[in-house]
């Protein structure tokens, strides 16, 4: 976990003792009459599902063809659970953004019942893996890959809404719409990762909608003032990302920089050592890189 301290020897020991009963479920794959494992991930973003195949394969590998990867993917538009054709025993439930706002404090890890909002799809899931029926409601989808990029797509509703829920495991994650992190945004401008720019950007767009939905005035308390400030920090911030991966598109390549370059200004009035809100971090990390046509 997050705030687990991995230098510690007792956090140490436990995690020990985590990997070796980990490793232990290979015995169900080598049984006689093997049984079903699944395994668990909440995604940190939806950029992630890209790897999902990938995953699961690999645990396939080591567990054996009953193992199945179930998925959590928070801030959606509804509760619903889907299959792949092209990833048998991947299972991928999105859940819905409602959740985070109901006022029952449905994601807590302090007080019980701990995740309320993951009890039903976790429930459903173990009853299918084992033989029950699938989960209600659910959808049939032909490529996972196909379901992606197909969310992108401004016209028609979707399924999914693609977002980043915090990728730097040293903090908790959200169920509300986040920046994607600095490193993410470093690699979005290695050649590797082109594919992946639209996805980081929606991310981008998604967290500053979610920011502005307050509508809240300028002229109100300084705690409001605050919260205005962040938003606008971050709209700001989104511009510049747009602007430098949309300049990589266009017949230009990137050379990171073989000295520090000077910080770019974000708009007038503002200054790239705002320490306000993350995406400003992000603005200033990406000064560091240069456009080269």
């Amino acid at each position: 976990f997050f705030h687990d301290d991995l230098t510690g020897a007792d956090a140490i020991l436990r995690y020990r003792r985590r990997i070796e009963r980990f490793w232990r479920l290979k015995e169900r794959a080598c049984a006689s009459d093997p049984r079903p494992t699944m395994f668990v991930y909440a995604l940190a973003a939806t950029a992630e599902l890209l790897q999902a195949k990938d995953l699961l394969g690999c645990l396939q590998e080591l567990f054996g063809t009953k193992a199945w990867l179930c998925l959590f993917l928070d801030g959606q538009p509804n509760d619903i659970a889907l299959f792949f054709d092209d990833a048998p025993g991947l299972l991928l439930f999105t859940i819905a953004s409602s959740h985070g706002h109901s006022g029952l404090d449905e994601y807590s890890i302090v007080t019980e019942p701990y995740v309320k909002a993951y009890h039903r799809p976790l429930q459903e899931a173990v009853g299918h893996v084992n033989g029950g029926p699938p989960p209600t409601p659910h959808m049939q989808v032909p490529s996972l890959e196909r379901f992606v990029w197909e969310a992108l797509e401004v016209d028609g509703p979707h399924v999914l809404k693609h977002l980043s829920l915090g990728e730097d495991l040293r903090t908790s994650t959200s169920y509300d719409p986040q920046m994607p992190c600095d490193e993410t945004f470093r690699c979005a401008l290695s050649s590797p990762w082109r594919p992946r720019r639209e996805l980081i950007w929606a991310a981008c767009r998604a967290h500053y909608a979610a920011m502005g939905g307050a509508n809240l005035k300028e002229d109100g308390e300084n705690s409001k003032k605050a919260i205005v400030q962040r938003w606008r920090t971050s709209f700001v911030a989104s511009m510049f990302v747009e602007k430098v991966l949309s300049s990589t598109c266009n017949g230009g390549t990137l050379a990171e920089s073989t000295k520090r370059t000077a910080p770019l200004p974000l708009a007038p009035g503002w200054k790239s050592t705002t320490r306000s809100h993350h995406a400003s971090s992000v603005a200033r990390h990406l000064s560091d890189w240069e456009v080269v046509e």
